[in-house]
């Protein structure tokens, strides 16, 4: 059963007097309300290490720092930067960084713990952000981000949907992800265009399931959606340089049907046509004349 999201209204207010960036992709979260709310379904607890992505101008700041063992902020505007370094100066519990965080290992700020990643997304990076994290699930205890409605759907689709995509796959591959919140344009400044959506991210102890060989298993996933309009045998064979034939060959091995299309197989669909596959592009079996 799908999760049951709430929507919160709006209410203005000035972004801190700060001019949003363009080029950074910033809608700074100006709701009270709607920031103590993310902030309770953060489920920030006292022994927590929180990562938050952004603070902008501290709005969920302010309420991470009283709810943590230690909240490390990491804000690549300098100005902003700065800002955060005056209101919290005598603050022991929040360590500012001025980094992008596509640059930041997790591990080097919150040690052997695992970190809560709590973040308002720039529109422009959260895919990026998604595979960011990804990379670092061992580091990571649980994320809540805010995203780009599109984005959270599309992340949070059940497989044989439309929204779903390799993202949804390999991201399903590592964690559970739900959608728990949508904010409306009006509680940020500048006034987005699209809604935004709160997604919780649990990162798994060990994967969903177990392909022979995890980088082969991901190619596999990332060929399927490669070309949306193509069946599974066209769209697996160009995106790995396989005969077609051999394709077809291992999905029917799988007991999948060839002609169907990437966005309709499971985790453990993509994990048994792999399995048969690989092997396949080291030694590619010779087209038939």
């Amino acid at each position: 059963m799908p999760a049951r999201r709430k929507r919160l209204g709006t209410r203005g207010g000035p972004a801190g007097g700060h001019r949003p960036r363009r080029r950074l992709s910033q809608n700074f979260l100006v709701d009270p309300e709607v920031a103590a709310r993310i902030v309770d379904l953060c489920q920030v607890g006292r022994e927590d290490v929180v990562i938050e992505v952004g603070p902008g101008t501290g709005a969920l700041t302010r309420h991470l720092v009283e709810r943590a063992a230690h909240v490390h902020a990491v804000e690549l505007d300098r100005e902003l930067y700065e800002r955060l370094g005056v209101e919290y100066r005598a603050e022991s519990r929040l360590t500012l960084h001025h980094e992008d965080i596509l640059r930041v290992r997790i591990r080097d700020l919150a040690g052997d713990r695992k970190a809560l990643v709590v973040g308002n997304l720039p529109y422009a990076i959260t895919s990026t952000l998604v595979l960011w994290l990804l990379d670092q699930h061992r580091d990571v205890r649980r994320a809540v981000v805010l995203m780009q409605r599109e984005v959270a759907q599309r992340l949070t689709a059940e497989p044989g949907e439309r929204a779903a995509g390799s993202l949804t796959l390999v991201l399903r591959y590592r964690a559970e992800a739900e959608r728990i919140l949508d904010v409306p344009p009006g509680c940020f400044r500048p006034v987005p265009k699209v809604t935004s959506s709160l997604v919780a991210i649990r990162f798994r102890n060990r994967p969903a399931v177990a392909p022979r060989d995890e980088a082969f298993f991901f190619r596999v996933i990332r060929a399927a959606f490669g070309e949306r309009r193509k069946t599974l045998a066209n769209a697996v064979a160009a995106g790995l340089a396989l005969p077609r034939d051999a394709v077809v060959a291992a999905a029917a091995a799988a007991g999948l049907d060839p002609r169907t299309r990437g966005e309709r197989l499971t985790l453990e669909d993509f994990r048994k046509l792999a399995d048969h596959l690989d092997g396949q592009e080291h030694h590619p079996q010779p087209e038939e004349s």
